[in-house]
């Protein structure tokens, strides 16, 4: 994009992440981290002459989400968060069990030596100050980046843990069409999956593993939308995954 070659450079950007207890569920004592990841490119600051002087950090996307392992069922307390967390952690902790004994689970654990221990939602992100007024398609292609950049530094901090990241389709939603499409060429190319709107990964979810209640068991009773919001229960609704494991 014109305003990134000319104004900006991408050649040393690069994500932070911080995690702290999430201070929703601190009281009920899980582990559920909320982490912060934050995207830097540089400016390029010019000098009299005209000539390259010095390049600056700038944000220009932050993302935020949860994290936590696979060892519990964290349903009531990622509850506490909100609707967004609540439906992100379902359907990954649905898709988990859908994979549980699969042929890519196996593939997973002859790789690592491990099963897939870890949860990471995506649920929010907001763009940086200096790229608020900027064009849908230079939004598009630095939220590109990050979401690049993020499974790269993810990797090297859990390098430990085989990652199972996921989020929904309204993560990031741009009112241009050709930016839209953008997006989710990207996802392509950056290793996320569409459920291609299998609501049955989420459906099939174990709400209770000692009554053996699955979620839609509880989605039929829910009339009122009283205990899960009707996004979660939206069976056109489309969700992204994506494994981060080093291997």
């Amino acid at each position: 994009m014109k305003i990134l070659d000319k104004d900006y450079s991408v050649d040393y950007s690069y994500v932070e992440i911080t995690t702290r207890i999430s201070p929703e569920v601190q009281e009920l004592g899980d582990p559920i981290f909320y982490f912060d990841a934050s995207f830097y490119i540089q400016e390029k600051i010019i000098g009299g002459d005209g000539e390259l002087t010095n390049l600056e950090d700038v944000l220009a996307i932050r993302m935020t989400g949860h994290t936590g392992g696979f060892n519990s069922d964290y349903v009531y307390s990622v509850d506490a968060i909100s609707d967004r967390a609540l439906e992100s952690y379902i359907f990954l902790k649905g898709l988990y069990e859908d994979m549980y004994d699969s042929k890519i689970h196996d593939e997973i654990i002859n790789k690592t030596g491990q099963v897939i221990n870890r949860w990471v939602t995506l649920e929010w992100v907001y763009l940086g100050e200096d790229f608020r007024e900027s064009s849908q398609a230079t939004q598009a292609e630095l939220f590109e980046l990050a979401l690049a950049e993020f499974k790269r530094r993810w990797d090297q901090l859990f390098h430990g843990d085989v990652n199972l990241v996921g989020f929904s389709e309204d993560l990031y939603v741009s009112e241009d069409k050709r930016a839209q499409k953008k997006v989710k060429l990207a996802y392509k190319n950056i290793g996320f999956l569409s459920t291609l709107k299998n609501q049955k990964v989420i459906e099939n979810n174990i709400y209770s593993q000692s009554q053996n209640i699955a979620l839609k068991d509880i989605f039929e009773l829910d009339v009122n939308n009283q205990l899960f919001s009707q996004n979660i229960k939206n069976p056109d609704r489309s969700y992204y995954f994506s494994l981060i494991y080093n291997d």
